[in-house]
């Protein structure tokens, strides 16, 4: 129960990240996305972040596993990428 709520934490963190009020704010981020192929940012781009440190998330495949448990993000088929769901791009439609 613990490691699942763990995955909650880490899966929230990422949903903040992609956030309207965050890419409002965050131009580094707004940056990255904007830059994503369909919208996809690198899993490994957040594991620098020290709010994922700060949550004990240290790789990629902890990551993953915590992204597939949103309602709110989508894991490419690669398992390597992650994006908002819905969104194929920055200035597409869904």
């Amino acid at each position: 129960k613990e490691h699942v709520s763990w995955l909650t934490r880490v899966a929230g963190q990422v949903e903040f990240y992609f956030s309207d009020a965050n890419m409002r704010r965050d131009a580094f981020f707004r940056q990255e996305v904007e830059r994503a192929d369909s919208g996809y940012v690198p899993l490994a781009l957040f594991l620098s972040f020290p709010r994922m440190q700060r949550l004990r998330c240290y790789h990629m495949n902890q990551l993953a596993q915590a992204v597939k448990k949103s309602e709110y993000l989508q894991l490419s088929k690669d398992k390597k990428h992650v994006r908002k769901k819905g969104v194929h791009g920055v200035n597409m439609a869904p």
